[in-house]
């Protein structure tokens, strides 16, 4: 199987907590999503440059390597820099938010008050194939008739 193809629904979980981590993947592959899990930013960076998602779910907030940092990571390698990043947050603080949307990231939740469906409403439309442009039709065609 083509590698892209292979990819195009899995996503990468980047929580550090267990419950949280554990209730998203299960409700990602319920939906049909294929679910890699990690719990630092280190791991998700690693993981990633391994094998590319097509998105990436991650916490804002977590030991060692926090989401901005790890965002900026992955948006710096050319292997990692055109998935899709969703951010997850236990606060919202507007700076945060901004600099993830400078960053490109697909969405920006609250964990305290995400809805479920529109979590993965934003997945699917971020990770769905861009449409390809219809080409023109040609012109006729004049075929020259035999002179007779």
């Amino acid at each position: 199987m083509h590698r892209e193809l292979e990819h195009s629904n899995t996503v990468l979980v980047a929580e550090d907590s267990d419950f949280f981590r554990k209730g998203l993947a299960h409700g990602l592959i319920e939906r049909g999503f294929r679910v890699i899990e990690c719990t630092t930013g280190e791991e998700c960076i690693a993981q990633a440059r391994h094998e590319p998602p097509a998105i990436i779910i991650m916490d804002m907030l977590m030991p060692k390597l926090n989401g901005m940092a790890a965002l900026q990571a992955l948006r710096s390698h050319p292997a990692t820099a055109s998935i899709s990043v969703i951010f997850l947050t236990a606060t919202l603080k507007e700076q945060d938010v901004l600099g993830a949307m400078d960053l490109g990231v697909a969405g920006y939740f609250a964990k305290n008050s995400i809805r479920f469906d529109d979590l993965v409403e934003v997945i699917r439309k971020a990770i769905q194939p861009a449409p390809q442009p219809i080409p023109p039709p040609l012109p006729p065609m004049e075929v020259p008739l035999p002179v007779m």
